[in-house]
């Protein structure tokens, strides 16, 4: 198989593999292996996070965060994941 790249990309890979002290061909193989090893990993292999309610990681996110940070939280419209277009572009609120 023969994979065409764009000279920015093709330098791009050549000095990543160089780097990791591989040439660009091994190099781009394991990456592909990465890639489309995580995109259907193994049962075994799995991130126990990526099993984790969001509910459950949203607490955790929120114990580790600044007390300014919380603050601002509390500081946002009730609104604004609804309005979020108007809050951060200023379109025209929807409701």
């Amino acid at each position: 198989m023969t994979i065409h790249l764009t000279e920015d990309l093709e330098r791009l890979v050549a000095e990543r593999a160089a780097a990791s002290g591989v040439d660009s061909s091994s190099f781009v193989t394991e990456l592909l292996r990465e890639a489309l090893a995580n995109e259907h990993p193994d049962a075994s292999q799995a991130d126990p996070a990526a099993h984790t309610p969001i509910s459950v990681r949203f607490e955790e996110v929120r114990r580790k965060a600044s007390p300014e940070a919380l603050k601002a939280l509390e500081e946002l419209p009730s609104d604004f994941a609804a309005e979020l277009d108007h809050y951060v572009y200023g379109t025209p609120k929807q409701n």
